[in-house]
């Protein structure tokens, strides 16, 4: 049982190992089972920016809009699909 506050999560994502998820967070990384529907919907502060990610908003560093890459430190990174850009976009611009 973990228990993390929201605002330390970097991003949450699908495992190379079918129905875990990998957790980042400001303080290090975490594997446990689950779906991340699920926690689409359970945490409406997190958003989807691909088939297989959910990310904290408020804590993106970076977002390169021509490659369409997101970057929250230094060594960790992931891809916005395509149709969720323009969602991205205007998410970023309100949490500033």
């Amino acid at each position: 049982m973990f228990n993390f506050d929201l605002d330390d999560v970097l991003l949450l994502e699908t495992a190379k190992i079918p129905h875990r998820l990998n957790l980042f967070t400001k303080s290090g990384k975490y594997e446990f089972y689950g779906r991340l529907q699920d926690y689409e919907k359970k945490y409406t502060e997190l958003f989807r920016c691909s088939r297989s990610a959910l990310i904290n908003i408020k804590n993106i560093s970076e977002y390169n809009a021509s490659t369409k890459m997101i970057y929250f430190d230094s060594s960790l990174s992931c891809k916005c699909s395509i149709t969720k850009t323009r969602e991205l976009k205007r998410r970023i611009l309100a949490n500033k």
